[in-house]
Parts: structure tokens; C-alpha cells; sequence
């Protein structure tokens, strides 16, 4: 009901915006989004597909990548998820490195719709009372993140700069290092 107190007035705005440009006005309309709600076990983060559908965020699928940006997010995520997190849950710290850093990638790439600076909120706990809070963080509480970003892609670097410094070259499988018919590799 408090979902389609917010959705029926946007479908009847897009409707009246689709007589005079066309039906490209849902598209400001229908999209997907995110629900933080508590239930009785605890928080859930559930995604609502543009169609309607209701996914609740699970272990097996601990993260979601929404917007314009999603087609270079969702590699880069899932990378560091990989390399950071496994089979462990990441506390608000590392959840934070992670979507900052995420974000900051598609801005970098130039990811069509995603631009300026990333804006980075944290659901809390309400201290000493019901439910939860949102709070953004500034630039202050995003230095640290700022700081190990910058740890990491040094890391990366030293790690290709041993590689450079071994000297070996790296040898391709010969059907890839022998020419294609067309004089090309394959």
C-alpha cells in the first residue's frame, strides 16, 4: 500500500508527460529500486524489477548493481567481492570501500548517466529507539575508503611492475601466436 502511494502518482504524471512526448516518458517511471525494510527477522534489502517483481536479497546474491552504470559496475563488483569478501559478509566498512569504489569506476568510465561525485549513505541502527536511519557521508568520512582505493591500486601496480621486472615473456599457446589464415593471429 505505502509503495503504490508513491508509484500512482508517478504513473499518472508519466501518463499525462506520454500524450504530449511520446511513451519514453515511463521510462522515468518504470525502473528498478531498492527497498531497505525491516521485517521480523531482521533488515532485508529487496529489489523491485521495473515489472513489478519483489527479490529479497539473500547470501547467494548478497549485492545488486542498479542504473545506467550497471553494465561496467557489475564486473567491478563483482571482482572485488571476489577478491575481498568470498564466502564472508563485509562489515559497513568494507561495504562502503565496495559500493564507493564501484560507483567512482562507472564515473571514471564515463558510464552514459553517471557522472559528478559519488554520494555514499549508511543504514544505522536507531540508538536506543525502533528502526533505522540513513545517513550520507562527507568527504571527511570517506577519506580512509579514499586512502585504502588508493592502497590497492598501488598494490595492483607493484604486482605489474614485478611482473615487468622478471623479464620472462609471456608465451601464447601456439594457436594463438601463429597467424590466421588471413595473416592475422587467431
Amino acid at each position: 500500500k505505502k509503495i503504490r502511494e508513491i508509484l500512482d502518482p508517478a504513473l499518472q504524471t508519466a501518463g499525462h508527460a506520454a500524450r504530449v512526448i511520446g511513451q519514453a516518458a515511463q521510462s522515468d517511471v518504470l525502473c528498478s529500486s531498492l527497498l531497505a525494510t525491516e521485517f521480523k527477522d531482521g533488515l532485508q534489502l529487496i529489489e523491485i524489477s521495473a515489472q513489478g517483481g519483489f527479490e529479497c536479497l539473500t547470501p547467494q546474491l548478497p549485492y545488486v548493481c542498479q542504473g545506467s552504470g550497471k553494465q561496467n559496475a557489475d564486473p567491478f563488483l563483482a571482482f572485488i567481492w571476489s577478491v575481498y569478501f568470498g564466502s564472508s559478509r563485509p562489515n559497513i566498512n568494507e561495504a562502503t570501500l565496495a559500493a564507493y569504489w564501484t560507483v567512482k569506476v562507472a564515473i571514471d568510465l564515463k558510464s552514459s548517466g553517471v557522472g559528478f561525485a559519488p554520494d555514499v549513505s549508511v543504514l544505522e541502527k536507531v540508538t536506543g529507539g525502533p528502526g533505522y536511519a540513513a545517513r550520507q557521508l562527507g568527504p571527511n568520512d570517506l577519506k580512509e575508503t579514499n586512502d585504502f582505493i588508493s592502497e590497492a591500486e598501488g598494490a595492483l601496480r607493484s604486482i605489474r611492475d614485478r611482473m615487468k621486472a622478471s623479464g620472462g615473456e609471456v608465451s601464447l599457446p601456439p594457436t594463438l601466436s601463429n597467424p590466421g589464415p588471413s595473416g592475422t593471429s587467431s
